[in-house]
Parts: C-alpha cells; structure tokens; sequence
C-alpha cells in the first residue's frame, strides 16, 4: 500500500520550509498506473543558463532573490539538466540501435572513424559513454582551437555563440583520457555530445529531431525539447546530456514509460522494447572503479531507505545505467537520476515510481528530497520479491540509514566495486562516505580498498 497522504505531507512540509517552493511530485503503483500528481508552492528560480556554472559553487547568488518568479504548475517549462540523460539515453536506443543501424558495443572509430580512428578515444562505446566509463575526464572545461574562452563545447561561452557540433566532437577526440575506456567510472556531461553527431551520423536527422520522433511524439510530450534556451541546447548543437527542456507532466510520463517497460500510457504504443528499458535501468558500470582519480563519485552517502532486497538482484546494488544511478544507503533496485536544479525521478521495480520537478539548486534540495522518500517509504507497505539475510518477509519498519540488514553478510560483502585512492578523504560532508557509512558494505573483506 502507498500512502499517498504522507507523500503529500511531506512535499507540503517542504515547500513551505523553503519559502513557498514550486514543486509537482506524480506517483505511479507498482503497475506504473498514476496514483497521485500533488504540486504545492508558487516559487521557483529561473536559473538562467548564463550562470548554470553557479549552481555548483554559489547556488545563492544563482537563485538570489531577483532570479525567483512566481507561478508554479505541473505545466511550467524548466530545464531537467542531468535528468536528460535518460531522455538521451532513450533517443538514442530507440532511433539507432533498435533501429538496427547502430549499436551499443559499436567502437566509435569503427562509427565514426574520421574523428576517431587514430583517437585514444576511438575504443570507446556509446555504453560507456552513457554510462561514464568511456575515460574522458569530468573537467568541463573545454576549449576551442582558435578561442581563448573555456567551456565552448559542453555549453557556450558566455560571451560567444554555441560551436558547431563537429569541431567540438572533433576536439574532443585529441583530449587524454584518464583510464582506459570501461575502467573507471568519471561522470562525464561533454561525452555525451559524442551521441549527438552519431545521431546525426546514423540517422540523418538531427538529435532533436530523433527525440521529437521517437520519445517525444509517441509518448505525448508536447512541451519538451532539446531546443531549449534555459540550458542553452539548439537544434544545431544540442546537448544530450543536460539541455531538455520539459514540464513535470511531460517528465512524468517518460518516468511512467519506464516503469511500464517502455509502453506509453498516453498513445497505447512502444516507445522502447523491455530490453532497452532495461539497460537504462541497470549496471552498465560493471567492474570499473567507482571513485575517479580525483575521488568523485555521484554515489554519496544518501541516508535514504528502501525496503526490500529483490530476487533478482545478483550484481553489485550500487552503480550506473544510462542516465540512472543506484547510490549507497539504497538496499534494493531503487533506480533514481537527479538534477543540477533539484529535479528527481525513481523507478522502484516492483513497488512504484515517481517524479518529482521543481526548480532550485541540488545543493539545496537533495536533503529534503532524501527526507520526502523516507517518510514516503516509511509509512507505505510495498509488495515485492526479496533477498533478506535468508528471511521470509521484508523488513519492517525500514532499516536505519546504510544498515545492510544482514545482506552484506548473506552476499559476502560483494555489494559494489570501490576501490577509492588512498589520498581521498572519505570524510568530506555531503560529498564522500565515512568509513562508517562503507562498514557495512565492507563486511567480509569487500573490494579493493574498501
């Protein structure tokens, strides 16, 4: 049973905690039928592309008093920033590899080798670019030949127009890679740019005109596009991995497509085959390390609960599909994507799914967005398979906060490759695990040095 009251309660709680936040949260059963669209709070921040770089390091001067509006709705266009990659994600499975002229595993110097034949990078895969193993660094900042002006080809300088899209896929193939494509895992936003000129390649259409056709028009998403002048992204050089812009109920559809298996509940059609859905929702990481050179890894210390612990679920319980990711503090497949500007989505396989958009930095609210799914989770009854230390039922209440519940044991430790540097400071607030937050997943030995 999901209790749809305290969904409700929570979101109002926190809107109002934020000064009135606009926020719209749907909720779909196990089934992916739509229980609840709840929006709350008028308030939201433009957050103009021009200043995307704050949201990182000042969001308060991003969001200041004079960047908020009013007038929050299910209907109010925002850019999804990272939650485009699943859009990307799915543009590209379904207008080229279930097309049949492309596919994932395809080397790109054999895709593409005027660019890449001779590149480092030429033994990279599309599955490792979504799913950020292709060994690109995650320095955004780019630069292109004849520019004096960074960040040219991830998002237009601030006092220059957007680059054509070759030349910057072409710059990107003389950069050096920081491992060996599929060894490490380093979130990578400009690999993705790789994808659009393949689209491009393969299909002769444009990107934006593979998404209108093959997600966006069979699923009803009439206010969404790539051509999106809150992120930047045109139609001549759109930018798959941060540049849709959508509304929440477009957001929410494509959420429901996935907890669905691909089926659109608005045209009765396939958007993508079970198969494709099913590598969204996955573990393309596979064996690469998860923490980078540098010690970045998306995979914080959430604190957030899930119930149960599938049957299915053999591989590691932390890591990244396309577009989707499952974090540390997750105890069961609980797949989830969130946004520079605070939206999130969740596929629950089995118990439910949901999207939540709203407009206000991360840094600000994935706490509360954590806080909202607990008290969610916490007060529902979910149905499902379960794997739980050799019992008969799941768990109830939720265990604590990145308590394993005996999993760890029962699994031999053997929750996900993580084998950080030894210079990293596991203690950062909000960024790293502290070793007492990886103990449970260490049990027994754990991997490297874990």
């Amino acid at each position: 049973t999901l209790n749809l009251a305290a969904l409700s309660a929570a979101l109002d709680g926190m809107s109002a905690d934020l000064g009135g936040l606009g926020m719209t949260a749907t909720l779909f059963d196990s089934e992916g039928e739509q229980v609840l669209q709840h929006s709350v709070g008028r308030r939201y921040c433009l957050g103009p592309f021009s200043r995307l770089a704050s949201v990182f390091n000042e969001p308060e001067e991003l969001c200041s008093p004079g960047n908020f509006v009013e007038g929050w709705g299910a209907a109010t266009t925002v850019a999804a920033y990272s939650n485009s990659k699943a859009f990307a994600a799915a543009t590209f499975l379904s207008a080229v590899v279930e097309a049949g002229t492309g596919s994932l595993d395809e080397p790109l110097r054999t895709s593409m080798p005027d660019i890449f034949l001779s590149s480092a990078l030429g033994a990279a895969t599309p599955r490792q670019i979504m799913s950020h193993t292709s060994g690109l660094p995650s320095d955004d900042t780019l630069q292109m030949p004849g520019s004096s002006t960074p960040a040219l080809c991830l998002r237009p300088a601030l006092d220059e127009p957007n680059p054509p899209l070759e030349p910057c896929v072409e710059h990107i193939a003389t950069l050096e890679l920081q491992h060996a494509p599929g060894a490490e895992y380093i979130y990578s936003n400009y690999a993705w740019d790789i994808l659009a000129l393949l689209v491009l390649r393969k299909t002769g259409i444009s990107f934006e005109t593979a998404f209108q056709e093959h997600v966006a028009a069979p699923l009803g998403l009439s206010r969404s596009s790539y051509k999106c002048s809150l992120s930047g992204s045109s139609d001549y050089f759109p930018y798959p991995s941060f540049g849709l812009c959508t509304t929440a109920v477009d957001h929410a559809r494509f959420v429901q497509m996935l907890s669905k298996g691909g089926l659109a509940t608005h045209s009765g059609g396939r958007v993508l085959t079970q198969g494709s859905v099913s590598e969204i929702l996955s573990f393309q990481t596979g064996d690469a390390r998860l923490f980078d050179a540098s010690g970045n890894t998306l995979f914080h210390a959430r604190g957030r609960t899930a119930r149960c612990i599938t049957a299915a679920r053999t591989g590691p319980i932390v890591g990244y599909g396309f577009g989707s990711q499952q974090e540390i503090g997750i105890k069961a497949e609980h797949f989830l994507h969130d946004s520079t500007m605070g939206s999130r989505w969740v596929v629950a396989p089995g118990r439910y799914s949901a999207s939540f958009v709203l407009s206000m930095p991360l840094s600000t609210t994935k706490p509360w967005l954590d806080k909202v799914l607990d008290s969610f989770e916490s007060a529902s009854n979910f149905e499902c398979e379960f794997q739980h230390a050799g019992t008969s039922s799941c768990p109830t209440p939720n265990p604590t906060p990145l308590e394993m519940c005996g999993v760890a044991a029962a699994r031999n430790g053997e929750m996900f490759v993580m084998s950080p540097p030894a210079e990293v400071e596991l203690h950062v607030p909000g960024l790293f695990p502290t070793p007492e937050d990886l103990a449970p997943y260490c049990a027994n030995g754990g991997y490297g040095n874990c």
